[in-house]
């Protein structure tokens, strides 16, 4: 599996600007709002996150280290979850850069975005 560092290492978002990258993301993510595999998916990640830190926190006694654990298994979380949401959403992402990148002759300032299945 390719881990993706940004919106600019995505293949499907590579050479748009910014503000587009962002806009197709949120658009993409939005249509799988209701993907059962998201919310699987989120709800796999947390158990695992939170397994880890209920395991390091009552292993090791109260000290300082307990706060560094904390925010490295929240980082590694937040990780974990974007590569999966990246891995979920780029079909998504495929047919909006499609559709993108088609010319239309009525008015190329609107771009048409499929509906997500």
């Amino acid at each position: 599996m390719k881990i993706y560092w940004s919106n600019n290492s995505v293949p499907e978002l590579q050479g748009l600007d910014k503000h587009k990258q962002l806009d197709l993301r949120f658009r993409a993510v939005k249509a799988n709002r209701h993907n059962p595999r998201l919310w699987l998916g989120l709800v796999a990640v947390f158990s695992v996150y939170l397994g880890i830190l209920a395991f390091l926190l009552y292993a090791i006694p109260f000290s300082g280290i307990q706060i560094l654990i904390q925010i490295t298994l929240m980082l590694l979380f937040h990780f974990w979850f974007n590569q999966y949401l990246i891995w979920l959403i780029r079909p998504h992402l495929r047919l909006y850069r499609l559709a993108l990148d088609k010319t239309y002759s009525n008015d190329d300032d609107d771009y048409f975005v499929p509906p997500a299945y």
